[in-house]
This record gives C-alpha cells, structure tokens and sequence, in this order.
C-alpha cells in the first residue's frame, strides 16, 4: 500500500492537457512546467538530495547512486557528482538555461568514476561495455541501430531505466524551446532532431525510452522523488503520475486527443529486492565478498518466487535456497550471481542482481595481502610495533592494496570499518 502522500495528484493540476494532442499536447506540457521554483545548483541541490535521494542500508543512511552500488552515507559526499541524466552541454549548460540546468527532475547523486565516464554519450544498448560495467551501469559501443551515428552508449540496470527515460521525457517536453544546439553540436544530434522548429527526440531515442519506459514502470522510490520535487519546485514530471501519456506522445496512441478520464495514474509496481548472500560480508548495495577453504554452503534469500543463480559468467540456473561451493584451492575464486522473479498479474518482475565474490583463504598459510599498504616516504616516525589503519572519510573503508587517494582506491571488496562512537570495534580484514 502506497503511502497517503502519493493517493492524488493535485486537483486540476493537468487540466490543461485534456483533449489535446500533438503539438499542442507537449506544448502544455511545456507551460505546466514553465515559472516553476529554481533550486539553486550545488549550494542547494544536496540538501534537496536529502529528501530526494537517500534509503536505508543496515540502519545507516546512504546516498541513492543509480550510477553504481557504491556505499557512500550521507554525512558526506566527496566521491559523488551532482550529474545531469541529459547531458547538459546539449543546450549550452547554465548559460543556455539555468532552469534547465538546476532541474531536479534530472539531476542525480552519482559515482564520480561513472559520471566521468558517461560525459555527453547518449542513452542506448551496449553491445560490448568496454568503457564502463560496474553492476549497474554500463558504458560502451552500441548495439546496431542504436545511438544514433554515437560510437558509445550508456545502459543502466533495468531497475532504473524507466528513471531515465521519464527524466528524458520531462526534459524534452519542458523545455523545447530552449536552444538546443542540434545542428552544431553532434552528442545532442545523436539524440534529437529539429522538427518545424521544435526539438524532439530522434525516432530512434524514443523508441529506445519508450521501451524502458515500459519495462521499468514507476515504482515508490520514483513517487516518492516525486511528491518532494513538487515540495521544492511547486512542478511535477506527468511522464511518473500518469505513464501512459508518453504513448500519446510517442507510442502506440500518438496524435490521438488525450483523454484524462481514459488513462490512470502510476500504480507503484514494485520489483522484488535483490537476493542477499548469507554469512557473507557486505562490500556495497548488493554486493558481497566471502572467503573460504573447506566446502560451503550459503543460504541465499529469494525476495520473489524464483531465485536464478549465475556461477563464474555461466547460464543463470534455477535455485533453492542454498548454495554449494566446493572445497578451494589456492588459486580458485568464484564470482557469483542471483536474482529474484516476482508475477504480478500484469507482469513479470525481476529483482536487481545481486553479486558475491568467492576467494580462497588457506588457514594453514598467512595471508597479508588484504593489509598491504603503499610506502611511507619517510619512517622517523614510525616505529615497527605500530600499526596504523587508513579509512577513506566518506565510506570508512580501508586503504586499498592500490593504494591513491581517490574513493575508488580504497579497498571495496573488503567491506567497511565499524565504529562504536571513535572505537573501532570490526576492521574488513580477516
């Protein structure tokens, strides 16, 4: 059951769309969202964040990052970006528009190494992600026919495809008549065209977006986004209250009058949680890390109503609710991973994927290699009988055998410090 705060859209609030279509019908889109409240850009987009971007992870709060399952609480945030969905050259950034370029309806915390990585690639299916496969967002060349002429893509994970296509959507509508620089900037003709003057997506893109549109549907998190928007803006995304009016606009009943009393709002259909890896450590949203030497079996919870395991890149099989490792070998590992099927009576739902990684620990032998650190440049200070322990602030994890001094060089598949007020009570080594 949703909660009372998504049970009706604002009276009247799309009164102005009834009975148009075409042209006329995005161009009220256009007006619905024209005079809303700016928030003003980086001094105040975190803070709209807070309310727009966070969940719950083992009692801590965490950064929502649809760019990757990096933990990052949200005391702070200096391994994130505040990215735009659609890329914001395309018009000239805030010189173009600075409505377009605060809007939150696009505007997202993101994993820095991601963001850096997307740049101005249009959305598309990757064929090979060469450039970028982190679990949840892939970067890469694209599948034939998509792209439009780009030599690379971004894809992200099916649970937030529909995110991004209804914030393409909203951005098209709201402000297509601004100066998209179409005919002189060739990232934003991948994606759009010029007809009788207006910008609109390229055929290509909008059956691209239609397709994760329909795939992905509105969920609680997107409602939820959505009321506090409107709390902070005083506008809304019609593409999230009422999905259907995308087909009116590009599908399946485009041209057609829109009917208000004909179509219904979003329902929240939600998909299944990913599975969780028991006796396992948690290394980031969904993502574990366990080592082992005798045989093992691991419980793996099934949030829906079949669990698919995938071992090592293989084909996904169908599981119980055990899985058996056999005994290691020094150089043995495993990557594993599952996912959950729920059945709605409208569709199949199939839950984020789940990722756990299998290392071998001998017992007899003594293993350092998750406490290597870089070289100290200078020891005067240092004697040997002391032993120092450097977390990245934003994370608490360790240093990394890598070492750096960046977020991704920390050691993340070794879990997270735990603190105790300023005592560390558990370090992620063995």
């Amino acid at each position: 059951t949703l909660p009372s705060a998504w049970a009706e859209i604002p009276r009247d609030y799309y009164r102005a769309l009834d009975g148009k279509a075409g042209d006329a019908l995005v161009g009220a889109m256009t007006q619905l969202a024209a005079g809303h409240d700016r928030v003003t850009y980086n001094t105040k987009t975190w803070g709209a964040f807070e309310k727009t971007d966070t969940r719950m992870l083992n009692g801590r709060e965490i950064w929502w990052d649809m760019y990757s399952n990096n933990i990052v609480y949200t005391e702070a945030h200096a391994s994130l970006n505040i990215e735009h969905a659609v890329a914001n050259s395309w018009w000239g950034g805030r010189n173009g528009s600075a409505d377009a370029y605060a809007d939150l309806f696009h505007l997202n915390p993101s994993d820095q190494n991601a963001n850096n990585k997307k740049s101005n690639n249009p959305p598309g299916k990757v064929v090979n992600a060469s450039i970028l496969d982190n679990g949840v967002f892939r970067i890469g060349p694209a599948s034939e026919g998509q792209g439009g002429g780009s030599k690379n893509v971004f894809e992200p994970a099916d649970e937030y495809k529909g995110d991004f296509a209804r914030a393409y959507f909203y951005i098209l509508t709201a402000y297509r008549d601004i100066s998209w620089h179409v005919g002189t900037d060739k990232d934003v003709a991948y994606v759009c065209a010029t007809a009788d003057g207006k910008t609109v997506l390229a055929p290509w893109a909008a059956e691209l977006l239609l397709e994760w549109h329909r795939l992905d549907p509105v969920d609680s998190k997107e409602l939820n986004r959505q009321e506090e928007i409107y709390k902070l803006q005083k506008n809304r995304n019609p593409f999230i209250d009422y999905p259907e009016l995308a087909e009116y606009i590009w599908g399946n009943r485009k041209g057609e009058p829109l009917s208000l009393a004909a179509i219904t709002p979003a329902e929240g259909i939600e998909r299944p949680a990913a599975p969780v890896f028991g006796d396992c450590r948690l290394t980031a949203v969904n993502t574990y890390s366990r080592r082992w030497w005798d045989a093992v079996t691991i419980p793996v919870s099934n949030p829906g109503e079949e669990l698919w395991i995938s071992i090592d890149n293989g084909e996904y099989y169908q599981y119980g609710n055990g899985l058996s490792i056999d005994a290691a070998t020094p150089s043995a590992s495993h990557s594993v991973k599952a996912y959950s099927v729920a059945y709605t009576s409208r569709r199949e739902m199939r839950s984020p994927t789940a990722y756990l990684t299998m290392t071998p620990f001998d017992p007899e032998g003594t293993d350092y290699s998750m406490a290597k650190w870089t070289r100290c440049l200078s020891t005067a200070d240092i004697s040997t009988e002391t032993h120092y322990i450097i977390l990245s602030d934003n994370t608490l994890h360790c240093m990394s055998t890598r070492g750096g001094t960046t977020a991704t060089a920390f050691m993340e598949d070794a879990g997270f410090a735990d603190f105790t007020g300023d005592e560390v009570t558990e370090l992620p080594v063995d």
